[in-house]
């Protein structure tokens, strides 16, 4: 689980930095509003073990601080689940612009 939430937070602080402007200015948790989506894939390493993983997610930030999202991840070709796991947490952007540790799930 922890692989699967890991994931969404990955989307969302790439959702926060691509659109967060190059000028100071004021910022609020309208400023990452829309939609998102991400895929990551590589290779979990156990000693001399690497298994190859993929995943891919997709997640909306409502404007208000609230996230909503669904993932699918495929770990050595084997999937968790054979649909997609949802999630939904919270988020905050501080007025300049920076996004703290933010993100709860």
């Amino acid at each position: 689980m922890k692989f699967r939430s890991s994931l969404f937070l990955l989307t969302l602080a790439l959702a926060a930095s691509s659109t967060l402007p190059a000028v100071a200015q004021s910022c609020s948790n309208k400023t990452i509003k829309g939609d998102y989506g991400c895929s990551i894939n590589g290779s979990l390493i156990f000693g001399a073990t690497e298994v190859p993983f993929v995943g891919v997610t997709t997640g909306h930030n409502d404007g208000d601080g609230n996230s909503t999202g669904v993932e699918h991840v495929v770990v050595n070709g084997n999937s968790f689940n054979s649909g997609w796991d949802t999630g939904s947490g919270t988020y905050t952007v501080n007025p300049d612009c920076t996004c703290p540790p933010c993100c709860s799930w």
